[in-house]
């Protein structure tokens, strides 16, 4: 009787999917079926991450074809046509040889720009930072891939697969979408950085190239000046042999004479740093000859400096990196409370903890498990303090941020300053002091010959006389660095007012 109950009960069971128990398979058609409408559904499900996938690729495609023209990231050099012969003549195997002929100031910012190490170390860093963006999708992809097989095949082999949870599926801001934008405000910042370094090469490069002007001017004007010196020695000697002299003028002018050689030996030797320095910044080797520098035509005074302030503002790369650290130390707190904060579900009486799997293939799961095989996530603890950390490191990056912009505007305020008093310098020696000096010299020179003047302002006068050519010189340099400081704080070229 109890068999006879057990048959009616197994008879009233529905089919399972291969059809009903039987001694013989009846085939595998219905099997593929499912597996196939399985796969169609899972599918339909990475839609969203293939195109977030095609996104990504889309932005890395971009990248590359703007690093292939390297060009667009130089902020502060506007290179243009004519520029080409010198960038390839900088490539060039014989462009050390070359160096011998001369140099100019247009030839060593390019050739910078081309050869120096710390260019290529950044771009190349730079570089390096966009396959970010293939680390984000890649493993998650697989991943997400692989689950979807688990999933939709069902085999039952191995250590079982947690079901998707029910939290995945409410709207709510992915993990992948905060990964991309932490990934872009990284290239952001790196990119920036490697707008500063060009910056700093270029800025340095163009003030090294003034040294050597005024190096060169200096030294020239020295020796012209040793020479005025050895004829008021002979005439002193001559004067001492007559009788009409005293030997304290001799004395006074070895003096003079000796002074200048020792400074012509410092400014030799000096020449030869500079020429070192250069050859450190192109990348050539230390003892290659370094020819004398082409001077570079003066600029008038910037055009709107009232306005160079908003512009630095913008274009600054220190400002630029300090604002996408600020804006990456935000995500990356964003997707810290993502991750450590419990999500919102809408399942809200379902139990989905993954930890409460018992293991194997054919187990069952127990309603409860008193031992769960992973330890909690304490996101009340060890998180929470992370995250009130990462927090104030978000602020202290705001307040570094804010400082690097008051930073930026004073140095510009500071460079118009110092640029405007290069410029009234230069137009006072050039006018006035200059004409007045050489003028008082050569008239106590004639007053000494003729025995109404004293030898010691004939001296004093061509010291002087010096020292206004060397101001005035020097008052060239000025104008030339200050401005060059001044692109440096804006981080971009600054125009030439109308004269």
């Amino acid at each position: 009787m109890r068999l006879l109950t057990l048959m009616a009960m197994l008879a009233t069971i529905p089919a399972c999917q291969s059809g009903r128990i039987t001694p013989r398979p009846t085939g595998i058609g219905a099997h593929v079926a499912a597996a196939e409408s399985a796969h169609v559904d899972s599918k339909s499900e990475d839609l969203g991450l293939s195109a977030f996938e095609a996104k990504t690729k889309a932005i890395v495609d971009e990248w590359n074809a703007r690093l292939v023209q390297p060009h667009g990231l130089l902020l502060i050099l506007d290179l243009t046509p004519e520029d080409e012969a010198l960038r390839r003549a900088a490539s060039a195997p014989d462009f050390a040889a070359s160096l011998a002929a001369g140099i100019a100031e247009r030839q060593l910012v390019v050739a910078a720009a081309e050869r120096n190490p710390k260019i290529r170390a950044s771009f190349l860093k730079l570089r390096g930072a966009i396959n970010q963006y293939a680390q984000v999708t890649y493993l998650d992809t697989i991943l997400s891939q692989y689950a979807s097989f688990q999933r939709s095949s069902r085999t039952r082999v191995g250590m079982p697969l947690s079901d998707e949870r029910m939290d995945q599926k409410f709207p709510f801001p992915g993990s992948l979408e905060l990964k991309a934008a932490l990934v872009k405000h990284s290239v952001e910042e790196t990119r920036a950085r490697h707008a500063g370094t060009v910056r700093d090469v270029i800025v340095g490069a163009r003030v090294l190239f003034a040294s050597y002007v005024f190096v060169g001017r200096a030294t020239h004007i020295s020796e012209a000046t040793l020479t005025y010196l050895t004829q008021l020695e002979e005439v002193a000697r001559s004067k001492l042999e007559a009788g009409t002299g005293s030997k304290g003028a001799v004395l006074q002018v070895q003096v003079e004479v000796s002074n200048l050689r020792n400074k012509l030996v410092t400014l030799r030797q000096d020449r030869e740093v500079i020429q070192a320095d250069i050859a450190r910044l192109l990348n050539v080797p230390p003892a290659t000859q370094i020819g004398p520098p082409t001077p570079t035509a003066l600029r008038g005074p910037p055009a709107q400096p009232e306005g160079l302030r908003a512009v630095a503002l913008k274009s600054q790369p220190n400002v630029q990196a300090s604002e996408a650290r600020v804006r990456r130390l935000q995500t990356m707190i964003e997707l810290a409370e993502q991750t450590a904060y419990p999500p919102l579900s809408a399942g809200l009486s379902t139990m989905e903890d993954p930890s409460h799997a018992t293991g194997g293939s054919d187990k069952e799961r127990e309603p409860f498990s008193t031992r769960p095989k992973i330890k909690p996530d304490h996101w009340f603890g060890t998180k929470e303090a992370y995250l009130r950390e990462a927090r104030e490191s978000a602020r202290a990056a705001e307040a570094r941020a804010q400082a690097t912009r008051n930073a930026t505007v004073f140095a510009v305020q500071s460079a118009v300053a110092e640029l405007s008093t290069a410029h009234r310098l230069h137009t006072l020696y050039r006018d006035v002091q200059l004409a007045q000096a050489e003028q008082a010299y050569r008239d106590a020179a004639s007053g000494y010959a003729a025995d109404r003047v004293e030898f010691l302002n004939v001296v004093d006068s061509l010291r002087r006389w010096l020292r206004f050519q060397l101001e005035a010189d020097r008052a060239v340099r000025d104008i030339h660095t200050s401005r060059v400081r001044l692109e440096g704080a804006v981080g971009r070229p600054v125009g030439e007012a109308p004269r």
